[in-house]
């Protein structure tokens, strides 16, 4: 697996801005909220979902197995629970892997989710590279 570094997809990191906020606007009540952000070698984003928080990390690689990946994540999503959402898509040229999780709006923990979202993402990219 070769990882994308923040220098390598400005563009990319405008896209998803560009469909966070679209989603955000889409799905809104009172008020829209969407966030991007590279952190730590990772894509953040936070975006309003209806009453709901949306938060994902996703990891941008330019170069893998995507079958191997895909597998993973599929068995890895078959033993969760429903909690979080794992997927893999690819965009202009990158291969996405990305978890979510929808949270209360309300919720005063987003920052140990998002760290547990970072843990769930590494592990799993570790069980792709073995």
């Amino acid at each position: 697996m070769v990882f994308a570094t923040e220098k390598d997809c400005p563009d990319l990191l405008a896209r998803l801005g560009e469909e966070s906020w679209t989603a955000s606007q889409k799905h809104k009540k009172k008020y829209a909220y969407s966030m991007v952000s590279w952190v730590k070698n990772r894509i953040v984003t936070a975006e309003t979902c209806g009453d709901m928080l949306l938060l994902r990390v996703s990891a941008v690689l330019k170069s893998c197995n995507k079958d191997r990946i895909e597998g993973i994540m599929e068995k890895v999503s078959l033993r969760e629970d429903g909690e979080y959402q794992y997927s893999c898509r690819e965009l202009m040229s990158f291969f996405l892997v990305e978890i979510t999780a929808y949270l209360p709006l309300d919720f005063e923990q987003q920052q140990a989710e998002i760290d547990l979202l970072f843990e769930r993402l590494d592990n799993l990219l570790k069980m792709a590279g073995n």
